[in-house]
């Protein structure tokens, strides 16, 4: 929107005091003789009443002036008034203040005690360090020592293996008897335990009484039993296993029996 002639002159006097504050003082000067002059020759065809009348009416603007200016009374309780709020506001200020300064330190205390615990901590996790890093070497060596033993066991059983495969065949079983084995194995290999043991003892032992033959009968029967599980097993077994059997076989309390 274009400017007024009023609001570029507004203008144009706000530049001119910035810039060139003389010129302005001067056209200051110039505007107020000239409205100086021009109010005595407006005055100066005023009856003696009109005069009157403007001086009742600058009065009345006077006291109306006066009438609504406040009191000095009325200034005191103003800032009776205004004083009081400023105290109220300062101490609820400074309560507040004193409310907040005690929550902080409050919280700070908190903090402190957080921090001591997590420092009491920290040293003691520092303490633990060294004993740690011993159990860790202790466990190095106790595994490389399993390890060692696992290597010595799996040679020892591969030679062991390598023994058993060369002597199966010689392996030799204690007997109680030396003419009962090749007879029964010989003679009555078809027939079962018991018939085995009866005939045997019938051949042998014939002359013998019932209760002493019965006894003798239990015994050789357990016997052969023993024998032919022994064998089946042995059959069956792995090396370790008939390494361990053969030792058993071979051992001293076995020969005693």
């Amino acid at each position: 929107m274009p400017m007024s002639a009023a609001e570029r002159q507004r203008q144009y006097r706000e530049k001119l005091k910035i810039s060139n504050s003389e010129k302005f003082k001067e056209q200051k000067k110039r505007n107020c003789e000239r409205t100086l002059r021009q109010y005595r020759a407006k005055t100066a065809n005023y009856s003696e009443e009109q005069k009157e009348q403007l001086r009742q009416k600058w009065r009345e603007n006077r006291n109306k002036e006066k009438e609504s200016m406040p009191s000095t009374s009325q200034m005191v309780t103003q800032s009776s008034k205004e004083n009081t709020k400023n105290f109220t506001d300062l101490k609820t200020i400074h309560n507040l203040q004193r409310r907040i300064e005690y929550k902080f330190k409050k919280e700070n205390i908190q903090l402190r005690r957080k921090i001591k615990t997590i420092v009491n901590r920290f040293l003691n996790l520092q303490k633990k360090v060294p004993k740690q890093h011993k159990n860790i070497d202790s466990m190095k060596k106790m595994h490389e020592t399993l390890i060692m033993k696992l290597e010595d066991n799996r040679t020892a059983d591969a030679k062991n293996s390598k023994d058993t495969k060369n002597n199966v065949d010689n392996i030799k079983i204690s007997e109680p008897d030396e003419v009962y084995v090749p007879n029964l194995i010989s003679q009555t290999a078809a027939l079962t335990p018991i018939k085995r043991v009866s005939e045997y003892i019938n051949t042998v032992i014939p002359n013998i009484e019932t209760p002493k033959k019965e006894k003798i009968k239990k015994k050789l029967i357990e016997h052969d039993l023993l024998k032919e599980s022994f064998k089946c097993e042995y059959k069956n077994s792995s090396n370790t296993e008939k390494n361990i059997l053969k030792r058993i076989v071979n051992s001293d309390v076995v020969k005693k029996i």
